[in-house]
Formats: C-alpha cells, structure tokens, sequence
C-alpha cells in the first residue's frame, strides 16, 4: 500500500477527518478520537440498543409526523430508531420526496440530512451492507453540499457497523480505493496502545496504512501519544515502525513544534528532526526557521524561502526583523545567496501587494544588499542574478523597468 495515499500534511491534520452524521460515540480511545459535529447532520453518541428502544403503536406514522412541516417532534432518533427495519426503504423514498420539495441551504434542508443520516445509522445496525450499497449508490458530484450528504451518510454507515463489528465493516471497504478511508478512519478509532499490534497482525496487505493513520490519530492527545510511543519503542524489527514514528511526530509537530523536537531528538531521531523543520517551515516558520538556525541546519534554498514568504505573509515586520538578524551571520558562513533570496522573496511580495511604500523600501534593502555583494564578490552575485526572478534581473542586469 503505497505511502502516498496519506493526504499529509495540509493543515491536517492531520488532518484526521472527524464522524459526520451519527458516530459510533465514545470508544476506548477517549476524548481525542470524538467524533466532529457536521454542519451537515449531527452527532449521536451512545445509542441505547435496539432491545431498549420504547416502541410505539404505530413507528411508521409517527416518523411520518416527523416529516410534516411544522413538526415539534426534536428527539429524530427517538421516531427513528423504532422504525423496522423493512420500512426504511420507504422512509429514504419519503426523506428524498420532501428535499425535493424544499429549499437548498435552508434549516429544513438541514433536519432532513440529519433524518436521513439517522435512517442510514439506523438502517445499518440490523443490515449493514445493504445500507453501505444503497449510500455508495447515491451519485457522486461535484456540487458541494450534495458531496458533504453523500460523505456523511457513508460515514453514518460505517459509524454504526463499527458498532457491532469493526473488522467485518473495514474488510467491506478495505480493497476499494474511494471507499477505503472511511473504514481505516473508524476502524483504528476502536484501537488502543495495547492492543494496536494485535490487530495490525490482521491486515498485513494495509498494515503500514492502518498503523500510520492510527499513529497520526495519536498525536494530540498527550496519553495515547506517550502510550504509542512507548509501544513502538517494544517493536524494533517491526516492518512499518519508522513510518508509524514518522506520522505521529508530524502530527505532534502541527500542534507543538517544540515539544515534538525535543522528544524527537531525545530519542535520536535524525531524520524525525530534518522531516519536522521542513514540515513546519512550510506553515510555521515563525518558529520553525529559528530553530533551524539556532541548532546549525544548513539553510535549504528554496524550500526556506518559500517559508519565508509565509512568515512575511503573517509577521511582515517579524520576518525582517528576525532576517536582518541573522543575515550577517549567513554572509560569514557562505550563505549569502540564501540572504539574496529571502530578500528577493520580500521583494516578489511587495510589488504583489501593489503597496508603494513597502515595495520601495523592499527594494531598498535587497539594491543595498546587491550593491555589497557584487562589490565583495562580482562573480557569485552575477551567478545568483542569472537565475533570479525576472524582476530582480530587471534591476540589476539593466533589462528595463520593473514596474512596467
């Protein structure tokens, strides 16, 4: 299973995709797995089972009350979960009927989504896989919220299987490509530190996947992340244990960059370290480049310009200020290209901003600082313009007016 199939690291976290529509609740996990309320259907934790539901006289008239407008009716599950099985069919037929008649993005759109997730929950608590048929039936689209409806009731379905039989609902998703996801993401949610490598042992065709994502579910909840560190230091031969170290550090490393590294470097994990500054480089260079810095990382060309420019993005007066700090110390070491290039960076962003007086004062800084180069070093500074931006050639190399 290749590695690349982990949407990492955006913003996400790691990421980890909270259960929309109804969720299997609370699972031994804790707090740090709990299912995210969707705009789109709310959550239901801790259903009762089917055996302690209250029955009515009439289930089928009463969630046909629930459909009619005006209806006070606030407990869905409560209509919902005393519907046979046999009638749900029907009640999606009835659900469909009345979104056609509504209007899109309305509060009445909003409580049929949550009816129809609750009849998906409901529906596959006695026969999962006719729920997960008739929900990956549902057409794909390119509409927003009709792709968020159809993502939250397969989340809904799998939410309840997992329910009664986690492994059975993981094997019936496992080998489909657009379906894969929302078993892993549910099925390591029932995991714990102690019994992780157990049930590892029952995908290995998916092992190195299951035991990244479970890792990286880990990373923000202080107990489960000790605890699985503790445990992947107990399995030195095992296949996937740097990969598995890898995704809970960078998702430890979105949301605690320092404590991420210093753990990281207690463990002498070299490459842990050099995976976490690039990472953070990229979204959080504010505190990323000086830790770079102050531990003596070669400054890695584009890669940290391109953070830089983030950190202008945020900080602007941060950014220079911390810059025109070190600069001084890279021109000793040989590193006064790297200097050129955030310079130019914060050159590139003025004249994108159109703000004249931060576009003449940029420019300002980066002229003075060519000015010293190419008196010092003619042959290096006219390498580095011969591959600078075109705006920063136009200064220098005499090819026009750059505000043109």
């Amino acid at each position: 299973m290749s590695k690349t199939r982990f949407p990492i690291l955006g913003v996400v976290v790691i990421g980890l995709c909270g259960v929309g529509g109804y969720s299997m609740g609370r699972t031994a996990r804790g707090d740090a797995y709990r299912a995210e309320i969707s705009r789109e259907s709310a959550v239901i934790v801790d259903r009762p089972s089917p055996r302690d539901r209250r029955t009515e006289e009439d289930p089928v008239a009463g969630f046909r009350g629930l459909l009619e407008a005006g209806s006070r009716e606030t407990d869905v599950w409560k209509v919902i979960s005393r519907l046979p099985g046999a009638a749900i069919p029907e009640a999606l037929r009835r659900v469909a009927e009345a979104r056609g008649a509504a209007a899109s993005g309305t509060e009445e759109t909003k409580r049929l989504d949550e009816i129809e997730a609750a009849l998906y929950f409901h529906w596959a608590e006695s026969d999962p896989q006719a729920a997960l048929a008739a929900a990956v039936a549902i057409p794909e689209t390119h509409e927003m919220m009709a792709g968020i409806r159809r993502e939250n009731l397969l989340k809904s379905v799998m939410a309840a299987w997992m329910r009664t039989d986690p492994n059975a609902a993981y094997r019936a998703v496992k080998d489909d490509e657009k379906l894969e996801y929302y078993g892993r993401d549910q099925l390591v949610r029932t995991w714990t530190p102690a019994n992780v490598f157990e049930n590892l042992e029952l995908y290995p065709e998916t092992q190195d996947l299951l035991l990244g994502w479970y890792c990286l579910g880990t990373a923000t909840d202080p107990a489960s992340r000790n605890a699985m560190l503790a445990a992947l230091k107990e399995q030195p031969e095992m296949a996937h244990r740097d990969w598995g170290y890898q995704l809970l550090f960078r998702g430890w490393g979105q949301t605690d960059f320092h404590a991420a590294m210093t753990e990281a470097q207690a463990q002498q994990l070299p490459k842990i370290v050099k995976q976490l500054v690039k990472d953070n480089i990229s979204h959080n260079p504010a505190l990323a480049l000086p830790w770079a810095v102050k531990n003596n990382l070669p400054p890695d060309g584009k890669s940290w310009e391109e953070g830089y420019q983030f950190w202008l993005r945020t900080d602007g007066p941060g950014a220079r200020k911390w810059l025109a700090e070190q600069a001084p110390a890279w021109e000793s070491s040989g590193h006064t290209d790297v200097v050129a290039g955030f310079l130019a960076k914060e050159y590139g962003l003025s004249i994108a901003t159109q703000h004249a007086a931060t576009q003449e004062a940029a420019r300002k800084r980066l002229s003075d600082f060519m000015e010293k180069w190419q008196t010092k070093d003619p042959e290096a500074a006219g390498n580095w313009l011969e591959t600078a931006p075109p705006p920063i050639r136009e200064i220098f190399a005499g090819e026009g007016d750059p505000e043109r």
